[in-house]
């Protein structure tokens, strides 16, 4: 009758043998047990054993054949824990086989490989997820940005529309009605820019076009009324909104748009002169000094965004 005692031990450690062929294993917490020397050749097999074991979890067993030996103290063989153990029935040894225990131990590998490859496929889904999330909020702050510049664009065209007077009001809405009709979305005109027109170019745009005359535009698109988003091919494609007026069949510029959003509260905040103020007087100012105003809003505003 085989009678024995199967218990868990730690991770083992290390082993030593005692002059007396005592065989001792002791675990990381430097807690040990004892094999009697009686065992003879199967002392080298659970050293064999031993040695495949270091660093794992281990399970020993401690007969009860011949005596009640404490559990504390003795073992006569040992195995990876949480396996089942299969003892080949051995009249000498009565030990679990090496090949056992290597199969057991590769199995275990196998299982850990997998383990391994599991977490780092989650982890690489994780980095994907916060990839593909980082992308949307990027995305989604780009749409706040663009939805919140057309607004204040919108919002400057609108007030455009607004200051003007009820007769001026209808002129500009027969003049959108021919332009319209005139289909100049993809094309590209020379324009006429003389006047008023040439002060805005300074001030909002920052373009000195003091003695330039005419002007070469690429028409791209109809934003509202007679205002239409244009490139300036005489100053590098420069995108700009301009708003167009017809007289006698020959297209000039009313007015032109500031490429800053809030221009006329940066240029009041930033330099201290009211844009209507200026409009108003803007004979008593040379064209580089409304120049020098625009490009120091411009770069006011460039150092906020980049703060941000």
């Amino acid at each position: 009758m085989k009678n024995f005692i199967w218990s868990e031990f730690g991770v083992l450690d290390h082993w030593s043998l005692a002059d007396d062929g005592t065989l001792f294993i002791y675990n990381d917490q430097n807690q040990f047990r004892k094999m009697s020397p009686k065992y003879g050749l199967t002392i080298q097999k659970i050293i064999e054993k031993s040695d495949a074991l270091k660093g794992y979890n281990v399970q020993i067993r401690t007969s009860q054949n011949t005596g009640q030996y404490s559990i504390l103290e003795w073992f006569s063989d040992l195995s990876l824990s949480d396996t089942e153990v299969r003892i080949q029935e051995d009249s000498v040894t009565n030990v679990e086989p090496y090949s056992e225990l290597n199969k057991k131990i590769e199995a275990m590998k196998k299982e850990i490989d997998e383990q391994k490859r599991l977490v780092e496929h989650e982890q690489e889904e994780k980095e994907k997820l916060s990839q593909r999330l980082i992308k949307a909020s990027d995305k989604a702050e780009d749409y706040q940005a663009k939805n919140t510049e057309l607004m204040e664009k919108y919002i400057q065209l609108q007030n455009y529309y607004n200051e003007l007077t009820r007769t001026e009001q209808d002129e500009v809405d027969n003049v959108a009605h021919e332009l319209i009709e005139m289909e100049l979305v993809g094309t590209k005109k020379d324009v006429q820019c003389k006047g008023h027109p040439v002060k805005l170019f300074a001030l909002r745009l920052g373009i000195n076009r003091e003695h330039r005359g005419r002007l070469n535009i690429e028409i791209k698109k109809h934003i509202k009324s007679n205002c239409y988003q244009v490139l300036l091919l005489d100053h590098g494609n420069r995108e700009v909104q301009i708003a167009l007026g017809i007289d006698r069949k020959t297209l000039h510029i009313r007015t032109v748009f500031s490429d800053i959003p809030k221009f006329s509260e940066s240029l009041l905040s930033i330099c201290g002169f009211n844009e209507e103020l200026i409009k108003q007087s803007a004979d008593t100012y040379a064209l580089n000094d409304l120049v020098a105003m625009y490009q120091k809003v411009k770069e006011q505003t460039d150092n906020s965004i980049l703060e941000t």
